[in-house]
């Protein structure tokens, strides 16, 4: 698949778009079941030279409604004690001037972490009308923050910078629980 790429999978076969939603090729899969609780999924792919290999995996079934959300056992727990957000880009500059909110699993708290590429310059992130301020991330540099504050529900969050117009960052939020 090249960037831009999607796929869908239907009844036990996979349609191949482009970015445009023209079809690029057809071929035949596994007819995906759903059963009520604990579905595992595994994802695999291979990169091509230093690219990193990266999807969005979503999931639409139809039928009788189940339970979305089942009681994790502890075994489980532990294997999801750490829960990344998809990244967002945050440049002023260029019109993107907002991060989508964080979304803890309901009836929990988790501690928050960031991990920002800059440039971005003296950044403070307002975490639920709380600001918490991080260090500044040199062009093309990556740093992580973990000393994030303790969250639960829907969690509104904002950047700000000293340069907003100088800034062009990647921003990854992380949620780790059992803090």
């Amino acid at each position: 698949m090249a960037s831009g790429d999607w796929a869908e999978l239907r009844d036990g076969q996979w349609d191949l778009y482009d970015e445009k939603g023209v079809l690029k090729e057809r071929a035949p899969g596994e007819k995906v079941v759903f059963k009520q609780g604990l579905n595992k999924v595994a994802y695999t792919a291979k990169a091509s030279g230093r690219m990193a290999a990266r999807a969005e995996v979503k999931f639409f079934v139809k039928g009788q409604p189940m339970p979305a959300l089942a009681e994790l056992t502890d075994e489980q727990r532990r294997a999801l004690d750490w829960e990344a957000e998809m990244p967002a880009e945050w440049a002023p500059s260029k019109g993107a001037e907002t991060l989508p909110p964080v979304k803890v699993r309901p009836g929990e708290k988790a501690r928050l972490e960031v991990k920002v590429r800059g440039p971005l310059a003296d950044p403070v992130l307002t975490v639920n009308g709380q600001a918490w301020k991080l260090a500044s991330v040199p062009a093309k540099k990556t740093k992580t923050f973990t000393d994030g504050p303790v969250v639960s529900g829907i969690v509104d969050v904002k950047m700000e910078s000293s340069d907003p117009t100088a800034a062009d960052a990647l921003v990854e939020f992380a949620k780790r629980y059992g803090d």
